[in-house]
């Protein structure tokens, strides 16, 4: 808590993975010293304005959001974004860290994390991201399930039940999906 307190008068983020979480973190917040203010897509249209005009404002220095909080926001003094958690990309990371810093001045991007969420990163990655060997697999079970040989395209349109497919195969549905998409990147089928 000492790093929201070292900051006083400029802005921060948290982000965080769930709604309910925005309330729990600017409640701990608040009753040790840090005003903050929960955002979220829950709230109401005009409760959401409200805060976002009171953290662009200064009343409320803290923010303490999902990630559909900053989008568009041009706010010059934020000097933190905190992520409680390890956030579901590279890119989610770098968008919202991104939001610190911008009169170019010195500002932090910091993670809280424990072993469950590097756990919960690292399976997320491996679901979003197949390896190689299990594309090749999808790859060759798409050619058994069509009856097609080995770089070859069917001249017409074939239907296709993902779930089906996947039973089929033993195949872990979003692993075998997102393989599915990365064959279709590399030129070799159409989804």
């Amino acid at each position: 808590l000492s790093v929201f307190k070292k900051f006083g008068k400029y802005s921060g983020i948290v982000y965080v993975k769930s709604r309910r979480e925005t309330e729990r973190i600017s409640d701990l917040l608040n009753k040790n010293g840090v005003i903050s203010k929960p955002f979220h897509a829950g709230l109401s249209g005009e409760l959401k304005i409200r805060v976002q005009e009171e953290w662009l404002k200064g009343i409320v220095p803290v923010v303490v959001a999902t990630n559909a909080f900053g989008m568009g926001i041009d706010k010059p003094n934020v000097r933190m974004v905190v992520h409680w958690g390890v956030p579901d990309s590279i890119e989610q990371y770098y968008q919202e860290a991104g939001r610190a810093g911008r009169d170019k001045n010195k500002a932090f991007a910091l993670i809280i994390y424990n072993q469950h969420d590097v756990v919960t990163a690292e399976s997320l990655l491996v679901k979003q991201y197949p390896t190689y060997e299990f594309i090749k697999r999808v790859y060759h079970a798409l050619g058994n399930f069509f009856n097609l040989a080995v770089g070859s395209f069917p001249k017409e349109k074939l239907s296709f039940d993902i779930k089906r497919f996947c039973d089929k195969y033993q195949l872990p549905h979003l692993e075998a999906y997102n393989a599915i998409k990365v064959i279709e990147r590399n030129g070799y089928l159409r989804y």
